[in-house]
């Protein structure tokens, strides 16, 4: 008696129908190879992020005052690659918004005195915001997880500035190697961890001052527990974080907490029972726990990190607007707020106060559809985002536009194939 045949259901991968999007290839120069593939792309932005973030120290030296930083260089060099190869392709979106946004600024201009290399360095900077590279969701994890392995390495060097103390050594200083005509200059390098404090806070060697330490590896860390969730990371992460002594790292936490806290599986609340104690202890060992008292009383203090990055912000933008009220629509010009080192300004403000309404909702338009537009995890997004527009003052600090074009606005994820059940005729 024979059998009769077996019915089985295939498996055929189908990829989804990508939903149309406004966005052209530019005409590939030359007659090299093609594109590069998903994952030779994603070693090259990885490496290229790397890179960049550890030659913000230096700048070439344009004026007496004016230095273009590194990273926004080492990004012109590797956009006309990709564009030979093809890589790249320009959204129309996004292009006619970064449009309007220079139309406005320019228009603006006639209005109030800018100084217009201060503008001109501005469309230079965020031109590349219209550019997109595709790769799938994998290779962009690659990416990502090349940046996590960086955050690490700031981790330990945190590290070891402290055993260098520790040792009765002075910390490793970029300043002291570096010639000065390349030195990136108007930031505090080296900080007392308090007034005549025999300590100085960490700033890994490579970086401006300690707050870009600490927002990179706090970052890191809340990309660690919202998307790939290795405990190992989180600890060594928690506690470079804990010894780097920067506010700005602790604000952007606390900034992203109900997102972490709505993300965490129940295996990582377990983990954070033990992390937290730890860090805690750590924190309350080395001072920082006294150091974050002593820094909530800064807000009145003028000169006081809080004060120039929050209090000093707010007195001069009433100022500027009770001096000419005309400044809420047409700002005070490009390159006119107040220079003197005693206030940080934030993208928010700065923007606001030198262009006015009009232009600021054009760039802000022109920046949140560049950051959600591109299948990127909402984590990233949001930790770049809030990290770039309230906790810098880095709208023309190269390193931080640069930061959030290599995780967020350049790189489009293309939709996840998907198998189907198909049973046969």
């Amino acid at each position: 008696m024979s059998s009769s045949p077996s019915v089985g259901v295939a498996l055929q991968t189908y990829e989804l129908p990508e939903k149309p999007q406004l966005a052209f290839r530019l005409p590939k120069l030359g007659f090299g190879p093609g594109p590069l593939s998903d994952g030779a792309l994603a070693s090259l932005l990885g490496s290229w992020l790397v890179v960049g973030i550890l030659l913000q120290k230096l700048c070439i030296l344009v004026a007496p005052t004016t230095g273009v930083q590194i990273p926004v260089v080492w990004l012109y060099i590797l956009l006309p690659y990709l564009v030979y190869r093809g890589n790249i392709l320009i959204s129309v979106t996004r292009m006619i918004l970064l449009m309007l946004f220079f139309i406005a600024a320019l228009t603006v201009s006639f209005f109030n005195n800018p100084i217009p290399t201060s503008l001109f360095y501005v469309f230079g900077l965020y031109i590349p915001f219209m550019l997109i590279v595709k790769m799938d969701r994998p290779n962009y994890m690659r990416v990502l997880d090349i940046f996590q392995l960086f955050a690490l390495f700031a981790s330990i060097w945190v590290f070891m500035d402290w055993a260098f103390q520790v040792a009765g050594l002075p910390m490793p200083n970029a300043e002291h190697v570096i010639p000065k005509n390349i030195q990136f200059f108007q930031f505090n390098y080296i900080q007392p961890l308090n007034w005549n404090s025999k300590w100085y806070k960490p700033n890994a060697f490579f970086f401006l001052e300690v707050s870009y330490v600490s927002q990179v590896i706090a970052s890191a860390l809340i990309f660690e527990l919202c998307i790939f969730r290795r405990f190992r990371y989180v600890i060594v992460l928690a506690l470079g974080q804990v010894c780097s002594f920067g506010g700005t790292g602790w604000v952007l936490i606390l900034l992203s907490l109900p997102m972490i806290i709505a993300k965490l599986r129940l295996k990582m609340f377990a983990a954070a029972l033990i992390v937290i104690p730890i860090a805690f202890y750590t924190a309350s060992q080395v001072g920082l726990v006294e150091n974050v008292m002593l820094r909530s009383q800064e807000f009145n203090r003028k000169g006081s990190s809080a004060d120039q990055r929050f209090a000093g912000q707010v007195e001069e933008v009433v100022r500027n607007v009770t001096k000419s009220p005309s400044a809420v629509f047409v700002g005070i010009g490009a390159g006119n707020t107040l220079q003197d080192g005693r206030v940080v300004w934030n993208p928010v403000v700065k923007v606001t106060s030198e262009y006015g309404l009009v232009v600021s909702f054009f760039f802000f338009s022109l920046l949140i559809v560049s950051m959600f537009s591109n299948r990127i995890p909402f984590t990233v997004g949001y930790v770049n985002t809030v990290q770039f527009l309230l906790l810098n003052g880095g709208f023309l600090v190269p390193v931080n536009p640069f930061i959030l074009l290599m995780l967020s606005t350049f790189i489009s994820i293309r939709p996840e194939s998907k198998e189907l059940s198909v049973k046969p005729h």
